[in-house]
């Protein structure tokens, strides 16, 4: 088992399929290898809890990096950025992306747990 201080690790591998024609992106994510697997086996609901917690977060920092220089690149200087602004901001585009795929993404994954219960 892969250890950091007292931490233990497991690396969650995410692929992004991307189509050039039509700009779309899918995506799916596994652990990285068998010892991964073995490590998050062993946490608590099976490591789901604690990778779904961790991509959320590298998730929000990507968002705001995305953000930050979004806003620096329409001429904002940094130092006029303030944390309320970018959260502000940054809230404001989450919410347009679940708008925009949260209904599709319960449904695809709604429609998968179901076929995979029949299938057993």
């Amino acid at each position: 088992m892969k250890k950091d201080g007292g931490y233990d690790i497991a690396t969650i591998l995410v692929e992004i399929k991307h189509n050039p024609s039509d700009g779309r992106i899918l995506t799916s994510h596994r652990p990285a290898s068998e010892t991964d697997l073995e490590v998050l086996e062993s946490w608590t609901s099976g490591g789901m809890v604690q990778a779904t917690h961790a991509m959320f977060t590298e998730f929000l920092r990507s968002e705001i990096y995305l953000m930050l220089i979004s806003t620096m690149s329409q001429g904002v200087n940094l130092n006029e950025v303030t944390t309320k602004d970018l959260e502000s901001k940054v809230l404001v585009h989450l919410n347009e992306d679940l708008k925009r795929f949260l209904f599709k993404m319960c449904e695809d994954t709604l429609s998968k747990v179901k076929s995979q219960s029949v299938k057993e």
